[in-house]
């Protein structure tokens, strides 16, 4: 009888995801074909990407599926605006820098007197998105522009990569991709390889877990958009409060112990500065600090950025090699070592596995904690990354990547 019922309700649920999924496909269908309709009739032909104001793993998620999007509308990818590349608030000093050594600043702009932009919007289904872009482009004449370009919402990037795959491939494959793999030179770093290289990236930044009181951390992100104040440090429930970064240390030590340098290991990191600056920035966290009796000024915080900075880099000083910190050599050194090892071990995704997936080429592991904004995207990956789930248990997470190393092509 339990059979039966187990059965009957495996049956119930496989019934209720395909009518959702294949609900859901027909509506978008409907909805891209309106607007196909709607863009040919008004004279657009063409498409420009807007790169979103966040961390560089974000906008490439984000300029990815914009892209697929119009391509899904029969538009032609006629180029960069020009003024994403430069404007946005998140860009620290060296960021053109980046973009032109990943490759970005050197695709073609468009030109901005043809551009039609479509303000930005919260909306979370990406049918809904369709229709707000139509709607928009409602009462416009014919001839007034030849393009378009928008940010597609957040939510839309996480939730809907599989409802654009389809017979030319996942999200990454669109005329932007091809253009930043064309213009993207590789590092010199595969040259120097002598044995197998596993990477560890530790995202800090604005999720940063700071030990300010004894036993409590503060997350400034968690803080400012949830009022989360201290936690308790046995009360980490969820993966945004943890940053990994004991985890991961006592994992290299491990890995060193057993390997030795059979191995190469290395390690990456925004680092904590933005964690300080963040706080210093918001008046509301400085009065939260200032209630349990710890003042921050900037003679403090440069002290505190030290001390982190020091603690860091003891508690992997069984590594090759440390990147640290969110200027441009750093960062250009992280993306040398993501796309030139072959297994990486995140803390946090966005990063590390938007840097594989538009710059990579070689096979590679990559692996990280159970995210569920990351999943579409470990789903469709590019063909040659395999993706696995990291474990609460350290034993079960050692012996995982010491399975994908010994499994890695040389």
């Amino acid at each position: 009888m339990n059979t039966v019922l187990r059965i009957i309700r495996k049956s119930k649920a496989f019934f209720q995801y395909w009518s959702l999924y294949l609900g859901t496909k027909f509506r978008l269908e409907y909805r891209f074909l309106s607007l196909r309709i709607k863009l040919k009739s008004s004279g657009i032909r063409h498409y420009s990407i807007l790169l979103r104001d966040a961390g560089l793993g974000d906008q490439l998620l984000n300029a990815n599926v914009s892209a697929k999007i119009c391509e899904r509308l029969g538009l032609v990818f006629s180029g960069i605006d020009e003024r994403s590349l430069t404007n946005h608030k998140s860009h620290r000093q060296g960021y053109l820098q980046i973009y032109q050594y990943i490759g970005l600043a050197k695709i073609p702009k468009t030109e901005l007197q043809t551009l039609i932009e479509i303000p930005n919007t919260d909306l979370k289904q990406l049918t809904c998105f369709l229709r707000y872009i139509e709607e928009i482009l409602k009462d416009l004449a014919p001839g007034k522009g030849q393009a378009i370009g928008f940010q597609t919402p957040v939510p839309i990037c996480h939730r809907s990569l599989r409802y654009l795959k389809n017979r030319n491939g996942t999200y990454l494959e669109n005329q932007f991709s091809f253009q930043l793999k064309r213009y993207f030179s590789p590092s010199l770093l595969e040259s120097e390889r002598t044995v197998k290289r596993l990477l560890f990236h530790v995202r800090l930044g604005d999720v940063a877990n700071l030990e300010l009181l004894p036993g409590k951390i503060l997350i400034p992100w968690c803080f400012a958009h949830e009022d989360e104040g201290f936690i308790e440090i046995a009360h980490q429930l969820s993966h945004y409060r943890n940053d990994h970064l004991l985890d991961f240390s006592a994992l290299v030590k491990s890995l060193r112990s057993k390997l030795g340098h059979q191995i190469e290991i290395n390690v990456i990191s925004d680092g904590f500065d933005t964690s300080f600056e963040y706080i210093l920035d918001r008046q509301k966290i400085l009065d939260y600090i200032a209630s349990y009796g710890l003042r921050f000024d900037e003679s403090k915080v440069k002290a505190l950025k030290t001390r982190y900075r020091d603690d860091f880099h003891k508690s992997f000083e069984k590594a090759d090699t440390i990147t640290y910190g969110e200027g441009a050599n750093a960062v250009m050194r992280a993306i040398d070592l993501i796309i030139n090892s072959d297994v990486i071990v995140s803390s946090s995704g966005h990063f590390a596995l938007g840097v594989m997936n538009n710059l990579g080429n070689r096979a590679q592991t990559f692996l990280s904690p159970k995210i569920i904004y990351l999943t579409a995207q470990r789903k469709n990956s590019r063909q040659n990354v395999t993706t696995q789930i990291l474990s609460d248990s350290a034993a079960e997470n050692l012996k995982k990547i010491m399975q994908a190393l010994e499994h890695s092509v040389d």
